[in-house]
C-alpha cells in the first residue's frame, strides 16, 4: 500500500538542492516565520480564550478571575466546553461558505491580477478580528464580535500562496524539496510561537500576536513581497469562476484530478472534525491543562520537523511523492485508532512523537502532485478551487464530528469512561480506510498522466524510427512523427508515408489518433495541432478528421486546411485568412478562439538556408501576422535549429525567426529523427519550437 509504491526514479526525481530551492523561496521566509510564531502563539491561547468567554455565564467569579487554561476541570469551564465547540464550528461553516462562494474566483483573479494583490487584500481583511480579540482580553468585549469576523480571516488566501509558491519554483522537480522545506520551516516556527505562548499569559500572548502581526508581518506585505507571475503568463479572468460552484469544475477534469481530489478532500473531512473532537475529548475526558497541550504541541512539532526535513528527502527518493503520501495517511489512520483508547496524558505524547510527523509528509506531497497537474497560468484556479473544496469538508467533518461527539457524551458523567465515548474517534478511524485504498491505486493513473510545461517539450509520439525502415524507403523520409507542449497546446506531426499500401497507412493514422484521442480525453489540453497531414489531392484528406470526431463530445471543434489540422477546445474557434505571405504560403494555419482570447498559428515552415534572402521573406512573413487584442502562440516545424546546437550547419537558426518577435520556448533536446543520406543513417536533430508572440503586439 501507501510505502510500498514504489515510483521508479526518472528525469523527474527532484534534485534535493536544499540550497538552490531554499534561495528561489527567500520572499516567503519573512511570511513563514513570523506567519508560524503567530500561529503557535494562537494556538496555545484560542481555545481556552473561548472557554474563558462562555464560562462567564455558569459562575459569578469576575472575568478576570475565570483561568479555564489552569482549571479545565472546574464546573463552569466543563459546563462552557459544549458552548465552545459549537461557536467553533459555526464559525468555521461560515468560513467554509465563503470558501465555497470566492475560492475558485480568487484563484482565478490572481491568474488574471497576479498573486500579491489578493494576497494583500485577505490579508489585510483579517486583522479586525485580531482587534477585536484584543478587546475581548483587555476589556471583556463581547467574544461574539470575534466569531463575527472570523470567518473574514479564514478567506482563502492559503491557495493563493500556494500558486505563489509554484510561481517560485524553477523547476517542477523541486516542488516536493520546496514544499518540504516550508513544512518543516513552518512547523519550526510554529512550535517556537506555541513556546512563546506557554510562558505568556492570555493577555501577553495577543499582545504578541498584535506585535507580529501587525509590526511585522503586515509591513513585509505591503512594502515587501514581490509579483510572482508575470505578465506575459497571465490570462483573462474566467468568470465562470465566479459563480459559485461552476469554479470547482476543474477538480474533476479527468479521473486522475477527480481521485486526488477525493483524496485530499476526504482526508480534510476526516483530519478537521477528529481535530475538532479530540480537543474536546481530552478537555472532557482527561485532565487536559494549558501546560499539557503546549507540551503535546511542541512533542507533535519536533517530530513533524524531523519528518518533514529529513524524512521527506529519503521517502521522496525511495518511494517518490505517492508513496510519501501513503506514509502520511497510514500513519494518521494509526494515530486515530490508538487515540480512541488513551487514557493517560502520556499517551497522547507517545503518540505525538512517533505518529504524529509523518502525518506532515501529506502537504508537500500533495502540493508536489498538484503544482504539476496544471499550466502556471491555471495554478491559482487550481489552487482555488481545491481548497474551497478542503474549507467546505473543514466545515462538514467537525459539524458532523460534533453532532457525534455530543450524541454520545451529553448523557455521560467525565468519570464514566466507557467506549461509547470514543466512538466519533473510532468513525473517523474507519471513513479513512478508503482513502488508502484509493492512494494505493493512485500510481497507476498518474504514471499515464504527464501535465504540460510552461515552455516546449518535444519527443517522439510513436515508436516509428526511420532506421527500422527498409533501406529503400529511408530516402524518402526527413521525419518522423513529433508532439511537443507550450503552456497547455499539444503539438503532434505526421508523415504521410507515400511507399507503403494505402491500408498501412490508414492503420498508422488509426494509431495515432488513438493516441491524441487518448491524450485529449485525459489531460484535455486546449488544442491539439496536427501537421503534415494529407492535402486535398491526396489518399487520406479526410481520415484523420474522421478519426478525430470523438474529440467534439469533449468540447473541441476540428479545423482542417491543406496539410494541417487544429482541434482547439472552443466550438467557436474559426480559422483566418492571412495576407499574402512572400515565401510561407499555405504554410501556416491560423485559428482564433474568443473563448481563450488567442490567435495560435499551427506552422510547417519551408527550409531557409542561413543568411539567405529566404530566411529574411519567412521572418517578414511572420511579422505580418498581426492580431490586434489577442494573444499569439506560434508552434510547429519550423525546419530550423539552436544556435547553440547547430547540427545542420547550412539550416537557418530559430533565434533569426523569433527574436524580437516573442518568447521562444526551446526543446529540452533533439525532437526529430531525419535520414542522413551522406552517411546512410538515422540521426537526431532539431526542428520543432514553440514561442509566445504576444509581446509583439506593442509594436
Amino acid at each position: 500500500m501507501g510505502p510500498a509504491q514504489v515510483e521508479t526514479p526518472r528525469e523527474d526525481e527532484p534534485s534535493l538542492d536544499f540550497c538552490k530551492v531554499a534561495r528561489q523561496l527567500r520572499a516567503l521566509w519573512v511570511p513563514v516565520l513570523f506567519g508560524g510564531v503567530s500561529t503557535g502563539i494562537q494556538a496555545t491561547n484560542l481555545s481556552y480564550l473561548g472557554l474563558n468567554f462562555f464560562a462567564q455565564q455558569y459562575t459569578d467569579h469576575r472575568p478576570e478571575d475565570i483561568r479555564c487554561e489552569e482549571t479545565p476541570e472546574a464546573a463552569y469551564c466543563q459546563a462552557a466546553i459544549s458552548d465552545n465547540l459549537f461557536w467553533a464550528t459555526t464559525v468555521g461553516a461560515l468560513g467554509s461558505f465563503l470558501h465555497f462562494a470566492l475560492g475558485p474566483f480568487l484563484g482565478a483573479l490572481s491568474d488574471t491580477i497576479g498573486r500579491r494583490p489578493v494576497i494583500l487584500l485577505c490579508s489585510l481583511l483579517g486583522y479586525p478580528s485580531l482587534v477585536s480579540l484584543a478587546l475581548f482580553v483587555y476589556r471583556n468585549v463581547s467574544m461574539y464580535f470575534t466569531f463575527a469576523l472570523m470567518p473574514l480571516a479564514e478567506l482563502p488566501v492559503l491557495a493563493i500562496w500556494f500558486a505563489f509558491i509554484v510561481d517560485l519554483i524553477e523547476d517542477s522537480r523541486d516542488a516536493s524539496v520546496a514544499f518540504g522545506l516550508i513544512t518543516a520551516v513552518s512547523l519550526l516556527s510554529t512550535m517556537l510561537g506555541a513556546a512563546v505562548g506557554a510562558f505568556l499569559s492570555m493577555k501577553g500572548g495577543v499582545a504578541a500576536m498584535i506585535a507580529v502581526d501587525i509590526g511585522i508581518l503586515l509591513p513585509y506585505l505591503v512594502c515587501y513581497l514581490p509579483e510572482t507571475l508575470p505578465v506575459s503568463k497571465r490570462q483573462p479572468l474566467q468568470w465562470r469562476a465566479a459563480v459559485p460552484g461552476l469554479g470547482m469544475s476543474i477538480l474533476a477534469r479527468n479521473g486522475l484530478f477527480l481521485q486526488l481530489s477525493t483524496l485530499v478532500i476526504g482526508s480534510t473531512f476526516i483530519g478537521s472534525g477528529f481535530q475538532r473532537v479530540s480537543s474536546s475529548f481530552l478537555q472532557k475526558y482527561i485532565r487536559w491543562p494549558k501546560q499539557c497541550n503546549n507540551l503535546a504541541i511542541i512533542i507533535g512539532g519536533t517530530s513533524s520537523i524531523l519528518w518533514a526535513g529529513a524524512g521527506l528527502s529519503i521517502t521522496s527518493r525511495l518511494a517518490g511523492d505517492i508513496g510519501t503520501l501513503g506514509l502520511a495517511l497510514w500513519s494518521g489512520t494509526l494515530y486515530m485508532l490508538c487515540f480512541a483508547f488513551i487514557t493517560e496524558q502520556w499517551h497522547v505524547y507517545l503518540l505525538n512523537a512517533v505518529l504524529l510527523g509523518p502525518q506532515a509528509l501529506a502537504f508537500p506531497a500533495t502540493s508536489a502532485i498538484k503544482s504539476r497537474l496544471v499550466a502556471e497560468s491555471e495554478q491559482g484556479l487550481l489552487q482555488g478551487a481545491l481548497n474551497t473544496g478542503k474549507s467546505i469538508a473543514e466545515s462538514l467533518g467537525p459539524l458532523l464530528f460534533g453532532l457525534l461527539f455530543e450524541m454520545f457524551n451529553s448523557s455521560l458523567e467525565p468519570e464514566r469512561r466507557h467506549l461509547s465515548t470514543r466512538i466519533p474517534i473510532l468513525v473517523a478511524f474507519v471513513v479513512s480506510l478508503p482513502l488508502l485504498c484509493l492512494v494505493a491505486i493512485l500510481p497507476q493513473k498518474l504514471a499515464s498522466y504527464e501535465r504540460p510545461e510552461q515552455g516546449i517539450e518535444l519527443a517522439n509520439l510513436e515508436a516509428e524510427d526511420v532506421g527500422l525502415l527498409d533501406p529503400s524507403q529511408r530516402p524518402r523520409f526527413w521525419r518522423i512523427s513529433v508532439k511537443g507542449t507550450m503552456q497547455r497546446f499539444h503539438l503532434a506531426g505526421q508523415e504521410r508515408l507515400f511507399d507503403v499500401s494505402e491500408e498501412n497507412y490508414v492503420k498508422r493514422l488509426e494509431r495515432m489518433s488513438s493516441k491524441i484521442k487518448s491524450y485529449a480525453k485525459t489531460i484535455q489540453p486546449q488544442a491539439v495541432l496536427l501537421q503534415e497531414c494529407a492535402n486535398e489531392s491526396e489518399f487520406g484528406h479526410d481520415i484523420m478528421p474522421h478519426l478525430l470526431q470523438p474529440m467534439i463530445q469533449w468540447g473541441y471543434k476540428i479545423l482542417q486546411e491543406g496539410e494541417f489540422i487544429t482541434a482547439l477546445r472552443d466550438t467557436s474557434a474559426v480559422s483566418l485568412a492571412l495576407p499574402r505571405l512572400s515565401r510561407q504560403q499555405g504554410k501556416i494555419l491560423a485559428v482564433r478562439s474568443d473563448s481563450l482570447n488567442m490567435v495560435l498559428l499551427n506552422v510547417h515552415l519551408r527550409y531557409d538556408q542561413i543568411d539567405s534572402d529566404a530566411s529574411r521573406q519567412t521572418r517578414s512573413d511572420l511579422e505580418k501576422d498581426k492580431y490586434p487584442g489577442s494573444a499569439i502562440f506560434f508552434a510547429g516545424d519550423t525546419n530550423r535549429v539552436p544556435r547553440h546546437h547547430r547540427l545542420d550547419p547550412c539550416a537557418e537558426v530559430i533565434e533569426q525567426l523569433i527574436d524580437e518577435l516573442g518568447l521562444l520556448c526551446m526543446p529540452s533536446g533533439p525532437t526529430n529523427v531525419c535520414w542522413n543520406g551522406t552517411s546512410e543513417a538515422s540521426q537526431l536533430t532539431y526542428a520543432d519550437f514553440a514561442a509566445d508572440l504576444t509581446r509583439r503586439r506593442a509594436g
